[in-house]
């Protein structure tokens, strides 16, 4: 019992000596600030850079200022739900979740994809027993994609592009790929000489790279268009109408329609008068809807199609 007791009063001790040499209490907001400026995520060794002792991030931790989500890695509570998840598995974000961090078009998957170097303390997907959860996959590390600098959130936007060149289907990467032209993410000639570099299968998606491309629904249509050898001019300026997605031949517009732009009255309305422009100079105008796009492309096609075999796009405009 004596020898209980006095284990007691020494840990009660040492408890009192190390409150003793921290009085102040944790900076909350300092390191919030601090988290926040490192994008939400820092490694022990950056926070302790910053000013922070080891005793102050344990303690930030124990009294739920901020959460330890592995070894050496620390968070904000709100952090993003995939980003926490991606580093708990000892993981950054890859492929179409870093993708869409960077703000690049990435369709309907919502999966969280993370990405992991094939080395050190990494939860392999076997070890975490991926094949019960379904919403998350999985990603190597690309070694030609090194970046400068590891990242603890996610991988470059050049090494998640290639992720998804590698991965997904043609008309999903080369969407990306121009999203990352025309947002600037990315140059030209970054995403041509990435693709270079990929097998031959995935080099000759070269060819469909456009950053004009304003969505990913036009890149999609696009790529049907050009695999089914019909000719059509991209963004066309008509006089009296304005700029069109697509003109096939003299007569024939067809416009991508996403819901974030076409939805609204005022935009419903600006698309009808510009349908009223065209169709008194003897345009023919088809819209293809997002959902028509991404789910059901034979509404837009099958129409299209018909008007080509009728030869509609090639009536005389006045």
């Amino acid at each position: 019992m004596r020898a209980v007791r006095g284990f007691t009063d020494a840990a009660t001790s040492a408890s009192h000596r190390r409150e003793a040499e921290h009085p102040c209490p944790v900076r909350t907001r300092d390191i919030t600030e601090v988290l926040a400026s490192f994008g939400g995520v820092a490694t022990r060794p950056q926070l302790i850079a910053e000013g922070f002792s080891p005793y102050g991030l344990t303690r930030a931790v124990r009294e739920g200022h901020i959460q330890r989500l592995r070894r050496s890695r620390y968070a904000l509570n709100d952090l993003d739900p995939g980003l926490k998840i991606a580093i708990q598995h000892g993981g950054v974000l890859g492929s179409v979740s870093a993708a869409r961090a960077y703000g690049l078009w990435t369709g309907i998957d919502q999966r969280i994809h993370i990405s992991w170097r094939n080395h050190g303390n990494v939860a392999r997907p076997g070890r975490v027993m991926f094949g019960t959860r379904p919403d998350l996959v999985h990603h190597w590390h690309v070694p030609s994609c090194e970046p400068p600098e590891t990242s603890v959130l996610m991988v470059t936007a050049l090494e998640a592009l290639a992720q998804i060149l590698r991965t997904e289907s043609k008309e999903m990467a080369v969407a990306c790929a121009d999203s990352a032209v025309r947002h600037g993410v990315l140059t030209d000639k970054e995403v041509r000489a990435l693709l270079r570099s990929m097998p031959r299968r995935i080099a000759e998606w070269e060819r469909y790279i456009d950053g004009r491309s304003d969505s990913g629904l036009e890149s999609i249509v696009r790529i049907w268009l050009m695999d089914r050898g019909i000719p059509f001019i991209f963004h066309a300026v008509i006089p009296g109408v304005g700029e069109v997605d697509f003109l096939l031949g003299t007569s024939l517009i067809l416009e991508t329609d996403g819901g974030q732009f076409h939805d609204a009255p005022r935009d419903a309305e600006r698309d009808a008068r510009r349908n009223a422009r065209s169709a008194a100079r003897g345009f023919i105008t088809l819209r293809a809807r997002y959902r028509m796009v991404m789910f059901e492309p034979h509404e837009w096609q099958r129409p299209l199609l018909e008007h080509l075999s009728r030869g509609d796009h090639r009536r005389r405009i006045r």
